[in-house]
C-alpha cells in the first residue's frame, strides 16, 4: 500500500532576502607601482632615511645585490657597494624602473619569510624587511636557519624547478621570479 504523504500537490513559496555584500579575496602583496610612479632617470638612486634605505632602479638594466648580515648589510648597486649597519637599517625597499632588472638577495642564518610574486617579492626576518618590485630576475639565496618560501604563479605557464638545494621559478615570459 502507498503512502498518500508522497504524491500530495505542494506549493512552493519563497521570501526575498535582504541584500548582502560578498567579500572577495585580494592578493597579499601590493600591486607594483607602475615605472613613472617609481621614478624615471638614467641612474639608479640609492637614498637612507632613518632606518629604510630605498633604492629606485634606473631607466637601463640594473643589477642589484643585496647581502644581508648580522652585523652589516652589503649592497651593491650597479657595481658601486655600500655597507650598512644592521642595527641602523631593518628596511630595503627596492623599486626596479625600466629595463631588464635583477636583484639578488642573500639571507641569514636568521628564520626569514619570503613571498615571491611576478616581479615582486617580500622577505622578513625579527630584524629586517625588504621589499622588492618592478623588477624582471629575483634570486633569494639562504643563509641558513628555519626559512619558508611562499610562491604565487602568474596567470601563464610558470615553471618551478625544485633540486635539494635551490628551486628556480620561471613566469611564462621566462623571467626568473
Amino acid at each position: 500500500m502507498m503512502n498518500n504523504l508522497f504524491f500530495r500537490k505542494r506549493t512552493l513559496r519563497y521570501e526575498q532576502l535582504a541584500q548582502r555584500q560578498l567579500l572577495t579575496a585580494m592578493s597579499i602583496l601590493p600591486s607594483p607601482p607602475t615605472a613613472a610612479a617609481a621614478g624615471e632617470g638614467e641612474t639608479a638612486s640609492v637614498e637612507q632615511q632613518g632606518q629604510r634605505v630605498t633604492i629606485i632602479g634606473s631607466d637601463n638594466d640594473d643589477t642589484i645585490e643585496l647581502i644581508l648580515g648580522e652585523t652589516t648589510h652589503q649592497l651593491t648597486v650597479n657595481g658601486d657597494s655600500t655597507t650598512y649597519a644592521a642595527a641602523e637599517t631593518s628596511e630595503f625597499v627596492v623599486r626596479g624602473d625600466a629595463g631588464n632588472d635583477s636583484v639578488s638577495i642573500s639571507g641569514t642564518t636568521r628564520n626569514e619569510s619570503v613571498q615571491l610574486a611576478d616581479g615582486r617579492l617580500e622577505l622578513a626576518s625579527d630584524s629586517y624587511n625588504v621589499e622588492v618590485t618592478l623588477v624582471e630576475d629575483i634570486n633569494v639565496t639562504s643563509g641558513g636557519g628555519s626559512d619558508r618560501a611562499v610562491l604565487f604563479d602568474t596567470e601563464g605557464d610558470d615553471v618551478l624547478n625544485l633540486l635539494p638545494d635551490s628551486a628556480n621559478f620561471q613566469d611564462a615570459s621566462g623571467n626568473q621570479v
